[in-house]
Order: structure tokens, then C-alpha cells, then sequence
């Protein structure tokens, strides 16, 4: 069981949840594939992504749509920063602290 805290979660207020990775092998004892898969009667906690999805979509038409096209979340590096950029915006502008500042 695993449980991840990165950067986006602190940013959008997540917590983090367990699950579980499944990996795959092939016949050199190399990674071939991997599943992630959500653990049975676990609920992931309500977090900040709705609120910053709603100052989005009025700040910045179609930004949602290049970070996450098809719904789904894009993890290129370029998405990422971007992500992290608008993410920080958002909290600044709404009074919300920096999470990822160094003590």
C-alpha cells in the first residue's frame, strides 16, 4: 500500500488516500507495466481542485483544456509547470497560503 503527497495534492488541498501498485514483469525481470488501482471502501477526501476549476475556466478560457484534455490530467513537464503556475496564482489571488514555501 502507498500513499503520495507531491506538489499538485498540497496545492489543491488533497489528501492523500492509499492504493495499491501492481507491477509487471517480463521474462528479463524488467518492468513491463504497471497498475494503480484504488483500494475497496477507501474515499478520497473533498479537495480545492472545484474552486480552482471555476477561477479557471472565468481567468483563463481553454486553460483547463490544455492541462487536462479529454478530462484526463497531462503529465508532460510543460503541463506540470504550468499546472504549478496557475495553481499558485489561484491561492494568491483567493488569500490562500503558499503552501510550498521553505520554512
Amino acid at each position: 500500500m502507498n500513499l503520495e503527497l507531491n506538489d499538485w495534492y498540497r496545492l489543491v488541498d488533497r489528501t492523500p488516500v492509499p492504493y495499491l501498485i501492481y507491477y509487471f514483469v517480463d521474462g528479463e525481470n524488467r518492468v513491463a507495466g504497471k497498475l494503480i488501482q484504488t483500494i475497496e471502501g477507501v474515499e478520497r477526501p473533498p479537495d480545492r481542485l472545484p474552486e480552482f476549476e471555476a477561477w479557471a475556466q472565468k481567468k483563463y478560457p481553454g486553460l483547463l483544456d490544455e492541462l487536462m484534455p479529454g478530462g484526463n490530467i497531462d503529465p508532460a513537464l510543460e503541463k506540470a509547470q504550468l499546472w504549478k503556475e496557475k495553481l499558485l496564482e489561484w491561492r494568491e489571488e483567493v488569500g490562500l497560503p503558499n503552501v510550498l514555501e521553505e520554512d
